[in-house]
């Protein structure tokens, strides 16, 4: 409750940004919102089946049984296979814009090519992360790993690499195998 009260002070007031434990993060360029949030199952439906989700970007829940390349998408990857790409310890980066936002996708692509190299992973794969547009989100970017978000209204890398950092790899499966979703 008290790391909630003090991400609503921070998103007023734009001082910072707070995690899920409500602890103070080093100051950022815009509010930041790192929140845990409560587990919606694992489980696999058929592709085209209609989702909900309680979190926006989603974190967990009912999904298809085809994840995305680990990769930089153009297009938008459906949060039914991005949601598997989250339960096999990967991480999304999200955004929404409306017309052109080059130095928001720039911002994000530097922050994903920034990560170290995963040992689990073999060529031509780098890492777990997946950069797409989402353009069910309400803020202009975001992330989502197993049952954790990040919300922001700008592109703040020590935010954002921490978030990475914190929630890579933390997940029901671990596995760097390339998706079939491109």
């Amino acid at each position: 409750m008290r790391g909630t009260w003090l991400a609503g002070l921070a998103l007023l007031f734009g001082c910072g940004s707070t995690g899920s434990s409500g602890i103070e993060q080093p100051q950022a360029r815009c509010p930041v919102q790192v929140q845990n949030v409560p587990y919606e199952g694992a489980q696999h439906v058929p592709v085209g089946t209609p989702l909900t989700f309680a979190s926006n970007p989603p974190a967990s829940g009912a999904h298809y049984p085809y994840w995305g390349r680990w990769a930089v998408h153009s297009s938008p990857l459906p949060r039914g296979n991005y949601v598997h790409n989250l339960e096999h310890g990967g991480v999304v980066l999200l955004y929404r814009c409306t017309g052109a936002c080059p130095e928001i996708v720039d911002g994000l692509r530097a922050v994903m090519d920034a990560q170290p190299q995963d040992a689990s992973c073999t060529a031509p794969i780098r890492s777990r992360l997946v950069l797409t547009p989402d353009p069910d989100l309400d803020v202009p970017v975001a992330a989502a790993a197993w049952t954790y978000t990040y919300r922001a209204d700008c592109v703040d890398a020590p935010s954002l690499s921490a978030f990475i950092r914190d929630h890579y790899d933390q997940a029901t499966e671990s596995l760097c195998a390339d998706g079939s979703v491109p």
